[in-house]
């Protein structure tokens, strides 16, 4: 408790410094005058801004001769914007995002712990005063309560005015949630018993590939999350004639998010008022946090449409406000503990294989899965170079072919496309099977285009696909880093990926033998 007491008195010192130095700023500038027009010296300019300043944030009581705080020259919507520029800062300090930064805070045994701590409280705070921010704004929209409906909270917490700050509202020796969100015309439809619900709408989807994770070290790699999303909206209607309502307009709303099985949260996560001079809902009390999250079941944000609704069913059945108002209901994690970029990454795991003294030892570590190149590429847009490499004899009947009648064998087509000069793709494609043998009499890669003659046969001159059967590696650059796929039984699909050195600064790492084989 003592804890965020002193909270609650630093956070109002410094709010009173964050306001005054800008106006004390802006008043030098504009009293300063460098023509000389107003004759103001920089010493009487600073003179006049104090005392300007001084009227601003205080007031002078001439019972006793001193000048005292104007405890209404800080409104809640001002002490608001500190706290959120505290929480965003502590935020940027507890996030993944940036790796030297989160190095640096882990460096120090507990930091990380202590600013989670201060966070917690910030956002403690933030969470009661969003409550009367977000009240302001809706009284604005649908009017005062009365007395009577508003209670003592009210009374409390409004020391100086409901749009002026008080520290009473940070203290937490009393509930702020108790001041009622409500309209003057709906709680007096409750009292006459004349408020009926009019119209139910539930409806619930899922995706199983509805959200796309990037992980925060690799580019290259990502998760897919599944998004179940559900509501239930309940339109009221004011009917003082029970039996002929004159129209079938609503004049309350609310929207429950609902689970799989149709069960709804304890409390509504958006609620419908009509806007002061109005006849249907216009005004939308938004929570976006889940049962269970903290903030649930206080408001974070109101706003005002101008698309009279009849009923709250049009809230999903009109795709502008499905995307604005219902699908952000699930979409807008307000627990910053929630945030991808606060989960420390994984790892990168390491690999360790003992070889005996003076034998290179390869390990390549493959990940399995459905890969696809994260970009598209295209021979009609990017500059391409084609290689032959061709098949060492291993037999003496291969290499006497190879010496004598200078036949070879075809080992492997390569194709790299280019992009700003650099190499960015590498296909490794296995020759079709008649390619396959020592018969090769003459062969040369152009730009686009491959030559091949075999014995007894007429030279071919076509594309890289015209000879080559299936596409078996697969090298890219993304994100600074290179990666090889490979299909494993050329079915088109790429089994296999992992990380590679660049393939471009020396001798390919590429498995010849599988291509040997035909494989």
């Amino acid at each position: 408790m003592k804890r965020v007491k002193w909270f609650v008195v630093g956070a109002g010192l410094m709010f009173v410094q964050a306001c005054v130095a800008p106006t004390w700023y802006a008043c030098r500038q504009i009293a300063k005058d460098s023509t000389k027009e107003y004759k103001y010296t920089d010493k009487q300019a600073a003179i006049g801004c104090e005392r300007a300043v001084l009227k601003k944030v205080a007031n002078y009581n001439e019972k006793i001769g001193k000048w005292e705080l104007n405890r209404k020259v800080i409104s809640v919507s001002d002490q608001m914007a500190v706290l959120k520029d505290r929480a965003d800062a502590l935020n940027k300090f507890l996030s993944y995002d940036d790796p030297e930064l989160a190095r640096f805070i882990d460096w120090f045994p507990g930091l990380r712990k202590g600013i989670t701590k201060e966070e917690k409280i910030t956002l403690w705070l933030i969470n009661r005063m969003l409550y009367m921010d977000s009240y302001n704004k809706f009284t604005d929209l649908v009017g005062e309560l009365p007395k009577e409906f508003l209670g003592k909270e009210a009374e409390y917490f409004f020391e100086y005015g409901r749009q002026a700050y008080s520290m009473r509202m940070l203290y937490p020796l009393r509930d702020v949630f108790k001041i009622p969100f409500s309209a003057s015309y709906l709680e007096a439809a409750k009292e006459r018993e004349i408020l009926v619900l009019v119209d139910t709408f539930t409806v619930f989807d899922k995706q199983s590939y509805g959200k796309k994770i990037t992980d925060l070290r690799d580019p290259n790699e990502f998760s897919w999350e599944q998004i179940q999303r559900g509501w239930r909206i309940d339109s009221y209607k004011i009917t003082p004639d029970l039996d002929k309502p004159a129209d079938n307009i609503a004049q309350y709303i609310e929207v429950y998010r609902i689970d799989g099985n149709a069960r709804k949260e304890s409390k509504p996560a958006i609620r419908g008022f009509v806007a002061t001079g109005g006849n249907s809902v216009s005004v939308l009390v938004m929570d976006y946090d889940k049962e269970g999250e903290s903030g649930f079941g206080s408001p974070d944000t109101v706003e005002r449409i101008f698309l009279p609704l009849v009923t709250g069913r049009e809230l999903y059945a009109d795709e502008s406000y499905r995307r604005r108002v219902l699908e952000p209901l699930y979409e807008k994690p307000q627990n910053n503990e929630q945030n991808p970029k606060r989960h420390r990454p994984l790892d990168v795991p390491v690999y360790i294989a003992i070889a005996p003294m003076g034998k290179k030892i390869d390990v390549e570590i493959w990940e399995r899965g459905d890969w696809k190149l994260p970009f598209g590429y295209s021979y009609r847009t990017l500059a391409q170079n084609l290689k032959i490499v061709y098949d060492k004899p291993k037999t003496p009947q291969d290499q006497e072919l190879e010496n004598k009648e200078k036949l070879k064998k075809l080992l492997v087509l390569i194709r790299e496309f280019k992009e700003n000069n650099q190499t960015a793709v590498i296909e490794y494609w296995v020759p079709k099977a008649e390619y396959m043998n020592r018969d090769i009499v003459d062969s040369f890669a152009l730009s686009n285009t491959l030559r091949i003659r075999r014995r007894g046969l007429v030279a071919e001159e076509a594309d890289v696909m015209r000879f080559g059967r299936y596409i078996k590696n697969i090298d890219y650059r993304y994100g600074g880093k290179w990666f090889r796929l490979e299909d494993e039984d050329g079915d088109g699909v790429f089994e296999k990926r992992r990380m590679i050195a660049d393939p471009t600064s020396g001798e390919s790492s590429v498995n010849w033998g599988n291509y040997a084989l035909g494989e």
